[in-house]
């Protein structure tokens, strides 16, 4: 297990190191480079109880728009279920890995912003009580980001979780996320 959080840990300084030397660096330079589409998130996700169980944890996204209103998602993500009685210990977690794809509702706009439903799939890695495959659609509220700067996400929806293990109830769901995009 301590060699998949060091990777995990290695992999996330990867990408912010990456995202932060991909600023352009010379404010009159009006070329576009191929990694302006390029964002990464990072979220907080709390979903509502079900079946004496609530879900909440991490997303790390690493998305790449297509065009002004297609991306492409690659997701990393670590959810820890809370049973009704309160105990957490660790077999109450697991960590997904997926992708998905989001589409933005509205063209760019001054009065909207960027409105983006996205449907994404994820498949627990790890080894765990709880493995599953979790289905979640949602739409997305952030802000403009044209310089690169980190803007605040926001985002609603409905997950579906189907556990692998025999004894456990399938999970459906809404879910609350507050994130930010670099």
């Amino acid at each position: 297990m301590k060699p998949f959080k060091r990777i995990t840990i290695k992999a996330i300084m990867c990408c912010l190191i990456f995202c932060a030397f991909s600023q352009n660096t010379s404010a009159q330079e009006t070329t576009k480079s191929w990694l302006d589409p390029l964002h990464l998130e990072t979220s907080f996700e709390a979903g509502s109880p079900f079946k004496k169980m609530m879900p909440f944890g991490a997303k790390l996204d690493l998305n790449y728009s297509i065009g002004n209103r297609l991306s492409i998602h690659a997701i990393g993500q670590a959810d820890h279920f809370v049973p009704k009685n309160g105990m957490t210990v660790d077999y109450n977690k697991a960590i997904n890995i997926g992708g998905g794809l989001g589409f933005k509702l509205f063209p760019k706009s001054k009065d909207f912003n960027n409105f983006e439903l996205r449907a994404d799939v994820t498949t627990t890695v790890n080894s765990t009580d709880l493995k599953n495959t979790t289905y979640s659609a949602g739409i997305y509220w952030y802000g403009e980001s044209s310089k690169r700067g980190i803007t605040p996400v926001i985002g609603i929806g409905y997950k579906f979780r189907d556990y692998r293990n025999e004894g456990f109830s399938n999970y459906s769901g809404y879910y609350v996320s507050l994130g930010l995009r670099f």
